[in-house]
């Protein structure tokens, strides 16, 4: 029995059937939406971070040791609420915008590629914008005037990260 080289590229016979560009982009977009439709709480987070995600109550604090994954599962919890509810605001606010970039911004934009997501990043605004219309927006709230920023927005969620260094204007909110 003998077998014959590779055929090269132009020896192909032309029935073969190659992908035109849009056959590509559908396959393309299929195997991200595949990626996204993973994203899940209950397969992003952790045993003892869960609880935490999937909590609903209208005030949430985590109480726990440093380096156990809190801003994790806050990343997610707001990449999830963003995601479920179309054309809504999620915030997460740090003592200043400086502390939320390097605390917060790279975890954020972590799970938006891991997860395929499909976020688009704003640096400037520091801000990834869904396909559904959400927003989540990384913030500093020094001043009481910094409130003012986010009234009138549709906010879904706000997180404090180290809430009890806020003064009462953060009530606001």
């Amino acid at each position: 029995m003998t077998s014959s080289p590779p055929k090269s590229p132009d020896e192909r016979d032309s029935a073969e059937p190659t992908k035109s560009a849009a056959e590509w982009q559908q396959l393309l977009s299929t195997l991200t939406d595949a990626k996204a439709s993973r994203f899940e709480l209950q397969q992003v987070l952790f045993p003892k971070q869960l609880p935490f995600g999937l909590e609903t109550r209208r005030f949430v604090t985590a109480v726990c040791t440093r380096r156990a994954g809190k801003t994790t599962a806050v990343a997610a919890k707001l990449l999830d609420v963003a995601r479920k509810k179309a054309g809504c605001v999620a915030l997460y606010i740090a003592r200043s915008r400086v502390n939320a970039k390097r605390i917060f911004w790279a975890i954020l934009k972590g799970m938006n590629e891991a997860y395929s997501l499909g976020g688009v990043i704003s640096e400037g605004d520091l801000c990834i914008n869904l396909s559904n219309g959400s927003r989540i927006y990384l913030s500093g709230c020094v001043h009481e005037a910094e409130v003012d920023n986010f009234i009138g927005l549709p906010i879904a969620i706000v997180v404090l990260d180290e809430a009890q260094v806020f003064p009462a204007f953060i009530q606001r909110l």
